[in-house]
């Protein structure tokens, strides 16, 4: 039986050149010869655009939420529960993943309220061995 969740699609994009997360809803891509993409938004009154992974990486939400209700997104460290280890949120085949860099890896979406955010990896890289 295939499960269905109804979520909201909203995107992040961290910007590599001015090192800040920008969170946004319209993404949009186009061309033949190099892939791209674009992210028209206002962020604090700016609009902002950011094209292709050399200047982006963009990261989709995952329509869950942590136990304080934190949304969880791609890229987000999150923190088991019971548990010293941080794990990264990561999509692969076809569902959002909590891995950790070893051997680790867990469906993020079977109990959600056994995850906290604590950060992410663009932010607080020291969390994660990657």
């Amino acid at each position: 039986m295939v499960r269905e969740i109804d979520r909201e699609i909203k995107f992040r994009a961290w910007d590599v050149h001015r090192k800040k997360m920008s969170y946004f809803v319209n993404v949009y891509s186009e061309g033949k010869d190099e892939p791209w993409w674009g992210a028209d938004h206002k962020n604090n009154g700016q609009s902002v655009e950011c094209f292709g992974d050399k200047n982006g990486v963009l990261m989709q939400y995952t329509g869950l939420k942590d136990r304080n209700g934190k949304e969880m997104w791609e890229g987000d460290i999150v923190k088991d529960w019971d548990g010293p280890h941080h794990f990264c949120v990561a999509f692969a085949d076809g569902c959002f993943w909590a891995m950790d860099g070893r051997e680790g890896v867990e469906e993020l979406g079977i109990n959600p309220q056994h995850w906290t955010v604590v950060g992410n990896i663009y932010e607080n890289r020291e969390l994660v061995k990657l």
